[in-house]
């Protein structure tokens, strides 16, 4: 499975003198949801860029690093590097070495570690970045797709591989590739004179609602989640460069609740939803929604990406049986690892649709 680095310290300036100043921060390499460290060595490639009050780099520097088998954490020094004005900013890039500059999440490429990039931060000493790491992913089709996500525990506002997969997905779809899911293929193809509606639940960070509005012409996406997610989630709609006619933008729902008004208003076309089934006790509410979303419109497609982490699961298929909802089509995208078996993980997604009433 990807693994993800991580600031556990952000970069900060530590010491600033007259012959240069001294960085560190303090990385980790995990799992999405942080529950396990990587078990393999890797090299490491970090890049500290200085940039003035344009943004434009004037300063580049380089250290490469090792993370062993079994190290929980790694920290990471520069210095000292040639003393900047006070007045410019300092960014900082942890990749692994052997990858290319930017991570591609093309059709069946994904990054087997996912590159960090911190947010600006002070040359004045003890200034440190926020608590932020930035990911930047190169996509076979439109720019490339950016997301914020935060450094601490909530992995509510962490990208998770379902997400990754999702997004392959999309593309391969929208590229009407082989292997993706034809309801998906002729959902993005159907839509002549209307845009595409989209809702995704439990967007966390957005990059996949993000990625279907920068990927597809012509659509209007909502990102739905709980006010947790927020202020990462319009952050990452700031950064986002939309495909033509595209819009994206984020509502508050809870599975809990009856559908806001302005989502019901909404309508949808394809409903998201990317990792949200592994807490067996959250899924009678998500079946719930999304049986309310399809009374809405009963013509839309449920578009489920998961990771199966257990056997728990298997709840979420029963609930949406019973719910009148089946699978319409079904596919793989595998995800790459670094373990010694050199084997993949795989996301597995399902397109569902309401059952037919039965005439009488």
């Amino acid at each position: 499975m990807p693994h993800y680095i991580r600031f556990l310290k952000p970069p900060k300036v530590v010491a600033a003198l007259k012959t240069g100043c001294f960085v560190e921060t303090l990385i980790t390499i995990t799992t999405d949801l942080g529950d396990a460290f990587l078990a393999e060595d890797a090299g490491l490639l970090s890049i500290l860029q200085i940039t003035d009050n344009n943004g434009l780099i004037i300063e580049s520097f380089e250290e490469t690093s090792s993370w062993t088998a079994g190290n929980r954490e790694l920290k990471i020094s520069f210095g000292p590097c040639q003393l900047a004005a006070a007045a410019h900013a300092a960014r900082l890039s942890v990749r692994d070495a052997s990858g290319g500059i930017v991570d591609r999440l093309e059709p069946s490429k994904a990054p087997s570690i996912v590159t960090a990039w911190s947010t600006s931060f002070g040359i004045a000493a003890g200034l440190q970045a926020e608590k932020l790491v930035e990911r930047c992913f190169k996509l076979e089709i439109g720019p490339h797709l950016k997301a914020w996500e935060e450094t601490g525990n909530s992995i509510a506002r962490h990208i998770w591989d379902a997400a990754l997969g999702c997004v392959m997905e999309i593309q391969n779809a929208y590229m009407r590739l082989d292997g993706s899911i034809p309801t998906l293929q002729k959902l993005f193809y159907e839509q002549k004179d209307t845009s595409l509606r989209v809702i995704e639940l439990g967007t966390g960070c957005g990059i996949v609602g993000i990625s279907i509005a920068q990927i597809v012409p012509h659509c209007s996406v909502l990102l739905t989640d709980l006010e947790e997610v927020h202020d990462i989630i319009n952050r990452n709609l700031e950064c986002a460069t939309l495909a033509r006619m595209s819009k994206a933008q984020f509502w508050v729902l809870d599975w809990d609740e009856q559908v806001p008004k302005q989502i019901a208003h909404h309508g949808c076309d394809l409903i998201v939803v990317s990792d949200c089934t592994y807490n067996a006790d959250s899924l009678p509410a998500l079946v719930q929604i999304l049986t309310a979303l399809v009374r809405i419109s009963p013509s839309a497609i449920v578009l489920v990406a998961l990771k199966k982490r257990h056997d728990s699961e298997e709840v979420f298929f029963d609930l949406m049986k019973k719910a009148e909802f089946e699978i319409d089509s079904h596919t793989v995208v595998p995800l790459p690892t670094l373990d010694a078996e050199n084997e993949s993980i795989d996301i597995e997604l399902y397109a569902f649709r309401k059952d037919p009433p039965v005439d009488s």
